[in-house]
């Protein structure tokens, strides 16, 4: 597999994806992107990454994905109006060297849900590490 590696993030996806590589990080660095799908439906996410000093690093991102305008109907098939729906997740995380291959890293998460009139709200907590070899 060469040098092939999964879920490690030494850049500013860390955040989002693995705060372990969060340690790794030698600058500050941002990141996003949009993507539209389908009809209205669109993805949208955005990462800051800052190193402190001693192999610190903070890192925050949000995800956000929206379906925009969705017609209503009842059940009838008839239209009743629009709705629409999105889905969040907001992460505060912090990561650190332990060595010079290994970094350890913690992450907050807020998960948001809406859909029409209704919402739900969840927490995540993420404790995780990363190693990386050094060429």
């Amino acid at each position: 597999m060469g040098s092939a590696y999964t879920a490690l993030a030494t850049d500013a996806y860390a955040p989002a994806i693995n705060p372990g590589g969060l340690g790794f990080v030698d600058s500050t660095q941002l990141a996003g992107h949009h993507i539209s799908y389908l009809e209205t439906s669109h993805y949208d996410f955005a990462s800051l990454v800052h190193p402190l000093a001693g192999g610190k690093a903070l890192g925050a991102s949000f995800q956000y994905l929206g379906t925009g305008n969705i017609t209503a109907r009842d059940e009838f098939g008839t239209a009743t109006g629009d709705f629409s729906a999105h889905y969040g997740a907001y992460t505060l995380a912090y990561g650190q060297t332990v060595s010079e291959n290994l970094s350890l890293g913690v992450s907050g998460r807020w998960i948001n849900a809406k859909i029409d009139d209704v919402s739900a709200n969840a927490y995540a907590a993420d404790a995780v590490y990363a190693t990386a070899s050094r060429c």
